[in-house]
């Protein structure tokens, strides 16, 4: 299975880490039904690969504690290595204390494998005058500019709209026990939360990572500065794929950072399910850095050559079309051409769960789009991967298309240029 699931429940927040030549990927697993509830009951589980395709259980890290202050559950955070020691930074959750529900906490290993939470839990509760009671996601890291740690905190202005009022706030440590609250890193007025912040240095420039709240439709977004401290801006581009990948985290070693997210399951397991929380882990992405600084995202070199058995081969096989509408033909070397103006559809002869597409798609009439329909019965319904060149976007859409896709994201595709799209299908 290339997107991992674990067997025993469904993967969520991932974590990620990378240490001695691994990654390590923690994450929140929620528990199987009939226990399952949005992120309550979530424990770290732990994962790891030396290759980002192939990955190895190993224990759980830490588990929530009827009486502690991550009762109902342990949420999102952090790790990071000091002096051969590692420190595991995360939310605790307890909706009985009124006050402070979300607290900061924290355990300590020196293997990655066992962990011991610290008997001062809570570490940090929100400041009751000037933030809500959401104080979550810690992301630790070591600021070289003031030559000590930084901790961002995910949170909400207590006196701002719930909807505008998100802001990630920092406190500093010295020695990682110690910590003290000093200013506000970023606060846009326009988020509900940044959640799940990840803040990281990349060639010239630091970059912040976080996810605005939780809606289908609320894409893992960045921001730019030359600072740690900020100011903060907008690159070229704003977020990263599409909204079903979310909540991603980085990790990386060198020049080579990758971007970690997960996709949520449908109530029921039916096309028509509203949307829930955690599921499957999506596949790592490579983080693509241009000259300004803007970031893009491409699949790791592990995933260029799936193992598998070719069923088509358009340049190398001849191949025959059903068609359904519209006028096609078969070029000599092989590629399919639709020279409809209005609307083709054609069908392929590959009937399999799991399989990867690639195809260069080139669009030389002033059409609205293009894309690869899958998953379909004598052509409906299904799902579509579709090139929009008015809107310049890629977007995941039932079939028919309707007129809002399950997930979007703009490109920089136009007419007469020739796009490379690949689709990886797996069956869940």
């Amino acid at each position: 299975m290339l997107h991992y699931k674990p067997n025993d429940g469904y993967f969520g927040d991932p974590i990620p880490f990378y240490f001695g030549g691994e990654y390590h990927i923690f994450y929140l697993k929620a528990p199987p039904e009939p226990k399952r509830k949005s992120s309550w009951w979530t424990v770290w589980s732990h994962i790891i690969s030396k290759d980002l395709r192939n990955w190895e259980e190993l224990p759980d890290a830490i588990a929530p504690d009827p009486e502690g202050p991550d009762a109902i559950g342990c949420w999102t955070g952090s790790v990071i290595e000091k002096d051969g020691r590692f420190y595991l930074f995360y939310t605790g959750y307890n909706p009985e204390n009124k006050t402070a529900p979300q607290t900061i906490c924290l355990a300590t290993s020196d293997d990655l494998i066992n962990w011991q939470k610290s008997p001062a839990n809570p570490l940090l509760a929100p400041d009751r005058d000037v933030f809500t009671a959401d104080w979550r996601d810690p992301y630790v890291f070591w600021n070289p500019e003031e030559e000590c740690y930084w901790m961002a905190i995910t949170t909400r202005y207590k006196d701002k709209p719930v909807m505008t009022g998100g802001v990630v706030v920092v406190a500093r440590s010295a020695d990682l026990a110690e910590w003290e609250i000093e200013e506000v890193l970023y606060a846009p007025g326009n988020i509900w939360y940044p959640e799940c912040t990840d803040i990281f240095p990349m060639g010239d420039y630091w970059y912040l990572v976080y996810s605005p709240g939780r809606a289908a439709y609320n894409k893992v977004r960045y921001r730019i500065a030359d600072s740690p401290a900020g100011p903060w801006r907008t690159a070229r581009t704003d977020s990263f794929d599409f909204s079903l990948n979310y909540a991603a985290k980085t990790a990386g070693h060198g020049q080579e950072r990758y971007l970690f997210g997960w996709i949520p399951t449908r109530q029921g397991g039916t096309d028509e399910g509203t949307w829930e929380w955690a599921g499957h882990m999506s596949l790592p992405r490579q983080l693509v850095q241009e000259p300004d600084g803007t970031l893009t995202v491409r699949l790791p070199d592990t995933y260029a050559d799936l193992c598998g058995e070719t069923l088509l081969d358009t340049e190398n096989r001849p191949v025959q079309l059903a068609v359904r509408y519209g006028v096609w033909e078969v070029q000599p070397d092989g590629s399919i051409a639709c020279s409809d103006p209005v609307y083709g559809l054609a069908d392929l002869p590959v009937d399999v769960d799991n399989l990867e597409l690639r195809a260069t798609v080139t669009v030389d009439a002033p059409i609205a789009r293009a894309g690869i329909v899958f998953r379909a019965e004598a052509g409906f319904p299904g799902y579509s991967v579709n090139l929009d060149f008015q809107r310049r976007e890629v977007s995941l859409s039932s079939h028919p298309v309707p007129l809002t896709p399950i997930a979007f994201q703009p490109v920089d595709i136009t007419l007469h240029q020739d796009v490379q799209l690949r689709v990886i299908i797996e069956d869940g």
